[in-house]
């Protein structure tokens, strides 16, 4: 068992694009701090340090952390409901945005979702971030509807997209969206 730890630790460590400065491996005690602080720096409404501690040890979270030559870069949370994947939460910090961070962290998660089965992601975003939606959009992901976030303080306009992970689906080349923007 030891032995397959320490395996799977250095298989994701061997993980990372091309230019081989980024690695992505499962959120530690660092990370879920890092990650937290992230958080704090990127939404209005963050997440508490306790609740990455408690998903990163659960079975059906998938905490990542991503590292741009051994600096922590970014993080992504999902977790899985039956055959379904949710991307709940997923960070770049600043210095390492349109580096490839995000796009390992989802390539990663999606490929630990297939091998558990999942056919499907699901994920939001709100409406005016453009550039996480074109991300979303270039790895496949397709846009179903549009969700409404209603609070005390305002209503936000969210993206549902959608990717499927069933065989062939990376080889479609003419992904377009449904419903108008």
């Amino acid at each position: 068992r030891q032995c397959y730890a320490m395996l799977k630790e250095n298989i994701l460590e061997m993980f990372s694009l091309s230019d081989g400065s980024i690695t992505v491996r499962d959120m530690d005690e660092s990370g879920a701090s890092q990650s937290a602080a992230l958080e704090e720096e990127c939404f209005a409404h963050p997440w508490p340090l306790e609740e990455y501690e408690k998903a990163r040890v659960r079975d059906e979270f998938i905490c990542l952390c991503a590292y741009h030559d051994f600096e922590y870069a970014g993080f992504l949370m999902a977790y899985t409901v039956l055959d379904e994947g949710h991307l709940l939460d997923i960070a770049t910090r600043p210095k390492f945005r349109k580096r490839g961070v995000a796009t390992a962290l989802i390539r990663e998660l999606n490929a630990r979702l297939s091998s558990l089965g999942v056919k499907t992601v699901m994920l939001e975003a709100r409406e005016k971030n453009i550039a996480a939606r074109n991300l979303y959009e270039k790895l496949g992901f397709e846009l179903r509807k549009f969700l409404f976030e209603i609070s005390f303080i305002h209503v936000a306009n969210f993206c549902c997209f959608h990717y499927s992970l069933a065989p062939f689906s990376s080889f479609l080349t003419n992904l377009h969206l449904i419903g108008s923007l």
